[in-house]
């Protein structure tokens, strides 16, 4: 079965968290992203080290990020 993980920073991640439960039969794991995390930056080991991150999020078989600030995309 596919794995799917979504980072998530704001409203349009979990509306897609949302959309993929009522849709599809894959597994499904997300990781939020704190909405007043910095574009860039310089040492991510102490703030990936803070987020508790579930590791099924690293092993997935897709990875999909709704964490860029929007105006970026």
């Amino acid at each position: 079965m596919l794995t799917i993980a979504v980072l998530t920073r704001g409203k349009y991640g979990r509306r897609l968290l949302d959309t993929l439960a009522a849709h599809i039969e894959f597994k499904v794991t997300s990781v939020d992203i704190p909405p007043t995390l910095s574009n860039l930056i310089d040492e991510p080991a102490p703030f990936v080290d803070n987020l508790d991150l579930d590791t099924a999020v690293l092993s997935s078989e897709l990875l999909i990020t709704y964490s860029l600030n929007p105006s970026l995309s």
